[in-house]
């Protein structure tokens, strides 16, 4: 999730972007972005492809599915990932 927050964040860093321009511009409240940048919540795929609109790709959707995906399958540990060595 922090990849994601840290691009959100990035995104409205600018004095001149806001949480309420962004909010208005996805159709959620501004209260609901704040949670998304403080990591408080995670958005939802239609949430997260507005943004990624609203933001003309700067928080890629492609970063929420990469989080999203360790979300729910968590993060591999060693001996879960195949063996390479051995395989033919």
């Amino acid at each position: 999730m922090d990849d994601y927050r840290k691009a959100l964040a990035a995104y409205l860093a600018p004095e001149d972007r806001t949480q309420e321009t962004l909010a208005n511009s996805v159709g959620c409240s501004q209260a609901a972005i704040n949670r998304y940048v403080n990591g408080i919540r995670f958005p939802d795929a239609a949430i997260a492809r507005e943004i990624d609109k609203a933001t003309a790709g700067f928080v890629p959707f492609a970063v929420w599915q990469r989080v999203a995906t360790v979300r729910m399958l968590g993060t591999p540990t060693p001996e879960a990932l195949p063996d390479r060595a051995n395989a033919a």
